[in-house]
């Protein structure tokens, strides 16, 4: 089973509150902003769609499977799939 990937290597990043992640997290931001600034972008607007897009990938990470439910899934249906055509 395949799901489309995230920016941060896994949902963890982004819905897990330990204080690694939250640093990730502000540090994804502060990147993204900053590319946008070498790209032309007002700082104040390139912070808030930052901001927006770290609340997008966010609202994906939580609609998304872990990386053990995709396996879980995967075995689930392969074995489904070898019963029914036992």
């Amino acid at each position: 089973m395949e799901q489309i990937g995230l920016l941060l290597p896994t949902r963890d990043y982004y819905l897990d509150d330990l204080d690694q992640f939250v640093s990730i997290r502000e540090a994804y931001v502060k990147y993204g902003t900053r590319i946008s600034e070498l790209f032309g972008a007002n700082p104040v607007t390139a912070e808030a769609d930052m901001k927006r897009i770290l609340q997008l990938e966010t609202d994906l990470a939580n609609v998304s499977y872990s990386d053990n439910s995709c396996v879980d899934v995967l075995i689930n249906t392969v074995l489904s799939k070898v019963k029914r055509s036992i």
